[in-house]
């Protein structure tokens, strides 16, 4: 609603609210990029923010960035573009999910909306953790290696202990390379930290820092079977929570459920 008051003899009649969409200030963000940071850097923030955009529109959401407007903006909307970008590399995720976050910080500073920056940080809290791990390799080298343990657990070895050994290994591996853990956080992780309704696990990382990691559906998979064939094991160990999910299962172990140590997981992988 505009209002008016009478100036030497004129009206002057005051804006009403500025009427701006998500993708119009998501281009002026994007200029305000280019201004500071590299051309590299400017070009990768673009295609984080278009995939962003495209998250929305063929979600459940469906919600048109060309024509939403700017006040719709929702920090929930990392949460539901984290779930997207759990098949991607997690440099990838956190290149994007700080192009996403620098928008909404970009938009509070404008006041072009209320935003709930608390609300914001929790999620971004929930990326995949990123820190030093083992060497990076190819992901077509990656994908093989796991396309073999797949076929190999697909014919166990009729010895019981190495039959748990090589689904622990498939398991563990495909966890690695799906989560971006760090070794020594999977060789911690114990049985009552993963949520499987959510997909999801809460980890100690360096610092004593609380990290939020996702897992995919095919490590949630090969966890299982593991688990399942490791039953009757951990049923007499007495509380189940406690017990780590990545176990050992070498002569010495017996039928203890001790955890993985972190240089046999390098060795494995």
């Amino acid at each position: 609603m505009s209002t008016s008051c009478r100036i030497v003899g004129e009206t002057y009649r005051s804006p009403g609210p500025m009427i701006m969409t998500i993708q119009q200030a998501i281009e002026r963000y994007l200029k305000q990029v280019k201004r500071s940071k590299s051309q590299h850097t400017a070009a990768a923030y673009g295609q984080g923010l278009r995939s962003f955009a495209a998250c929305l529109a063929a979600g459940e959401t469906k919600i048109n960035f060309d024509q939403a407007d700017i006040s719709t903006l929702s920090p929930h909307w990392v949460e539901i573009f984290l779930n997207q970008l759990q098949k991607q590399a997690v440099s990838t995720e956190h290149l994007y999910t700080t192009a996403v976050a620098g928008f909404y910080h970009y938009v509070a500073a404008q006041e072009w909306t209320a935003l709930n920056l608390s609300t914001l940080n929790f999620e971004m809290s929930q990326r995949r953790s990123q820190g030093q791990r083992l060497h990076v390799f190819p992901e077509s080298n990656v994908e093989k290696v796991l396309e073999f343990v797949r076929n190999q657990a697909t014919h166990p070895p009729q010895d019981l202990g190495e039959k748990l050994a090589l689904y622990r290994d498939a398991a563990l591996l495909i966890t690695l390379a799906d989560t971006g853990l760090r070794v020594s956080e999977a060789c911690g992780l114990q049985r009552g930290q993963l949520d499987w309704e959510r997909k999801r696990a809460i980890v100690i990382g360096k610092g004593d820092k609380q990290a939020i990691v996702r897992f995919s559906l095919r490590a949630l998979q090969y966890i299982k079977i593991y688990l399942e064939v490791r039953f009757e094991f951990d049923r007499k160990q007495g509380r189940q929570d406690i017990l780590p999910l990545f176990a050992r299962h070498d002569k010495k172990a017996g039928k203890r459920v001790l955890p993985i140590s972190t240089r046999t997981a390098e060795n494995i992988v």
